[in-house]
């Protein structure tokens, strides 16, 4: 009896999504940029998803602390809507947490002359407190600016987009800047 040599069933999940994303934007199902996606009210509930997914795997800003201090490097992530930590603690290994921008209670920095370190603060966070060492004293001072600036902007219902990524960058390092440094 002859067996089926159909091989369909042997691609992996990761590869079919990974198919879909990149044909997706070549379909013009999802638009390139905000101001040539429909009104809201016209679109359907995938296109607002498919559109939502691609804007929020767009990363503001992403800081590594420093090598020869720390042997395995956390990561800090800001995205348009979460702030994604990795703590990495042996090879291959890493606790990774998310939180939504609008979630996170307050942002502490602590600066030295050349390092400094990231303190948030979440309802979410186990022992909720969350803190990033090692980082270089211009990556926290970005940090903490972009994701205070961000939390302030969630606050007050600001729908940030449409805006392209640098000058979302610069207004909400703006908006979240503090007068002491």
């Amino acid at each position: 009896m002859a067996q089926n040599t159909n091989t369909w069933y042997a691609i992996s999940p990761l590869d079919i999504v990974r198919a879909i994303k990149r044909a997706l934007p070549q379909r013009s199902l999802i638009p390139k940029r905000h101001e040539e996606a429909l009104p809201a009210a016209e679109q359907t509930p995938e296109e607002k998803l498919m559109y939502t997914t691609v804007e929020s795997q767009e990363t503001l800003l992403k800081a590594s602390s420093i090598f020869p201090f720390v042997l395995n490097r956390d990561t800090i992530q800001v995205d348009r809507d979460k702030l994604t930590i990795a703590h990495r603690s042996y090879l291959n290994t890493a606790d990774i947490m998310s939180v939504q921008i609008c979630d996170i209670l307050s942002v502490q920095m602590k600066l030295g002359p050349f390092f400094g370190c990231l303190i948030l603060t979440s309802k979410y966070f186990r022992n909720n407190e969350q803190t990033v060492n090692y980082l270089k004293r211009s990556d926290v001072i970005l940090l903490q600016e972009l994701i205070q600036g961000s939390i302030i902007a969630k606050r007050k219902n600001i729908d940030y987009s449409g805006i392209e990524k640098e000058q979302l960058t610069v207004l909400l390092t703006d908006l979240g800047q503090g007068t002491a440094v």
